[in-house]
């Protein structure tokens, strides 16, 4: 199994030390490679150790957190870091969003909140990971800057190619190994368009194509794009287009006949 490499910056040695050698690691797939003393040593020693995941402290002398984080958004978009701060301020966690943090968390930080937002940055790794691969094939994509926003686009792909089978955004967030809520913001934030809302409108595109190309029945064509509700599918297409799909079908072809003539 690989372990994703992991490197822990934060200028208290207790703290460093502590989160070094007294967490299970392994329990979330990681392995630490470098502790680095603060954000300094980090710069000096992350293309040395090439991370996956840098979890580090707010605030340090010589190069604090955000800094170290605007760095590598910069220059190494593949690494996922994660921020510990004891200040709540929110400006702080808008600075290191603004710079590709994957999570801004408020110490004192617990085993469990450190491992859900390890198990977060690995989801992220690992599905850009896949993209890129697909793309560009296996070698390219060693070389490849991943960014959080191709996780929307391997959602959006992933919708395009299933949306006539019943899935939802459980299904999708289980096949990108992500939060639910995480990418549905994280959708609406890409594209301007809910999942939901994506869904629905690829389903009625292709209703609309199947009611004026064959000569399926409505409830037969609501199982053809993963609707097994016949009246919801009624109830759907008619929020979408205004009218039910048998008068939809009805205009198609007397608009079809009058423009003919």
């Amino acid at each position: 199994m690989r372990l994703f490499k992991l490197m822990i910056v934060d200028d208290e040695p207790v703290i460093r030390n502590g989160m070094a050698n007294c967490i299970d690691w392994k329990h979330v797939d990681c392995q630490v490679v470098y502790v680095a003393r603060d954000g300094l040593d980090a710069y000096e020693n992350i293309e040395k150790y090439a991370p996956d995941i840098v979890i580090t402290d707010l605030r340090m002398p010589e190069l604090d957190g955000i800094s170290l984080s605007k760095y590598i958004y910069e220059n190494h978009k593949k690494i996922c870091v994660i921020i510990l701060s004891g200040y709540s301020d929110f400006s702080y966690a808008q600075q290191g969003m603004s710079y590709g943090v994957t999570n801004y968390l408020l110490k004192p930080v617990t085993e469990n909140m450190l491992f859900d937002a390890i198990e977060k940055a690995c989801g992220i790794i690992e599905s850009n990971r896949h993209y890129h691969e697909y793309i560009h094939g296996p070698e390219k994509a060693k070389d490849c800057n991943y960014e959080t926003p191709d996780l929307a686009l391997i959602a959006r792909k992933y919708i395009t190619e299933n949306y006539m089978n019943s899935i939802s955004l459980c299904d999708i967030a289980s096949f990108l190994h992500l939060n639910a809520s995480y990418l549905s913001r994280l959708y609406k934030r890409t594209f301007g368009i809910t999942i939901s809302d994506e869904l629905s409108q690829l389903k009625i595109e292709m209703a609309r194509k199947l009611l004026t190309e064959t000569d399926f029945r409505a409830y037969e064509i609501a199982k053809k794009i993963g609707i097994n509700d016949p009246v919801y599918f009624a109830q759907l297409f008619r929020k979408h287009t205004g009218i039910n799909p048998k008068e939809y079908r009805r205009k198609h072809f007397i608009d079809r006949f009058t423009g003919e003539r």
